[in-house]
């Protein structure tokens, strides 16, 4: 299950990204890797610390680790647990193409989470020493995906002009042409489809909330309007739609 034992602590590596390799169920292109750090000068005999290694085993183990620690990362909350992930041979670079004709290119990138669990924990059997490092891994998986995450979107709104400045505005005013740029899903029966969020950090989320409280009958019947306006645009776009 390990490339290496010995009475030293084991560090272990394990790169995680959102596509999932088929054929052992862990991380596409991820590799973990146990190794003993050296204390001494002392050559490590291989065999004298691997006592068998099976294939079976360390599949099984990636798979472990990586199903454990992405569904800890979705516990959390926030991006990351509504991102939603497919098995894939490969990931490929993603291309927009903006209105006026430029691109914004996304290429595949890999978020990574150390994990680390010494040797005194593993000789005893400590599960709780486990949980505590697959938690720690989740934590920094939790944050390296949404770092990842909100750094494509600023880029793509950046390229697509869907950026607002709010600076020194009214927040009506802001936020009125925020949903003026973007397109809002919406079902058959009219309602905003649940696909369409607004996020944010929960102290700005919790001032677009009172912001949006304190909205004057005016602005709510002006928002109310565009509401109306784009649902008519949007059934009128389905009823129109031609098969290829």
């Amino acid at each position: 299950m390990c490339s290496g034992f010995g009475r030293s602590p084991l560090v272990a590596a394990h790169p995680l990204c959102t596509a999932r390799d088929r054929s052992h169920g862990g991380a596409t292109g991820a590799h973990l890797a146990l190794r003993p750090r050296r204390q001494s000068n002392r050559r490590i005999d291989e065999h004298e610390v691997v006592q068998f290694h099976l294939d079976e085993y360390v599949r099984a183990e990636r798979g472990f680790i990586y199903d454990t620690i992405h569904a800890l990362a979705r516990a959390r909350g926030g991006i990351v647990s509504e991102i939603q992930t497919e098995p894939t041979d490969r990931i490929r670079t993603t291309q927009v193409t903006t209105d006026s004709g430029g691109t914004v290119r996304f290429e595949p990138f890999a978020v990574k989470a150390g994990f680390k669990l010494m040797w005194e924990a593993i000789e005893a059997g400590d599960a709780d020493a486990l949980l505590v490092a697959l938690d720690d891994a989740a934590e920094e998986y939790h944050e390296g995906l949404s770092k990842a995450f909100y750094g494509g979107m600023e880029r793509l709104t950046e390229g697509t002009g869907l950026q607002v400045d709010a600076a020194g505005r009214p927040f009506f005013d802001s936020y009125y042409e925020m949903l003026e740029k973007v397109e809002i899903p919406f079902e058959y029966d009219g309602s905003i489809s649940d696909s369409w969020v607004l996020v944010a950090s929960p102290e700005t989320a919790e001032v677009i909330e009172k912001a949006r409280a304190a909205f004057t009958p005016e602005q709510q019947a002006k928002l109310d309007a565009l509401i109306d306006r784009k649902r008519s645009e949007a059934l009128a776009r389905r009823r129109t739609r031609r098969l290829s």
